[in-house]
């Protein structure tokens, strides 16, 4: 009885675990550049390998001049950058 209990309780933990690990992140609705428009799920581009949308062709030409400045004060419309998006950026 007790073994059945202990392996019972050792499942209910690491399911518990893994349905809290594979939480998404919010998912990005704005365009990281032009703030009040919405994303275009076909113009995105790669950036240290997190996908970031973009609105359209501009403002990924835009985010290319200077990937790690935007990453950086884009976070709040692109939430995935949080986790690659250096603190150290170089001025426009």
């Amino acid at each position: 009885m007790k073994k059945v209990f202990t392996t019972t309780l050792v499942f209910a933990f690491f399911a518990f675990a893994f349905a809290f690990s594979t939480q998404a992140a919010p998912k990005q609705k704005i365009c990281p550049l032009m703030i009040e428009d919405e994303i275009d799920e076909e113009e995105f581009l790669i950036y240290k390998g997190v996908k970031v949308f973009t609105c359209c062709g501009t403002c990924k030409k835009m985010w290319k001049q200077n990937p790690d400045y935007f990453a950086v004060v884009s976070v709040k419309q692109a939430p995935q950058l949080a986790a690659v998006a250096s603190k150290k950026i170089k001025p426009m």
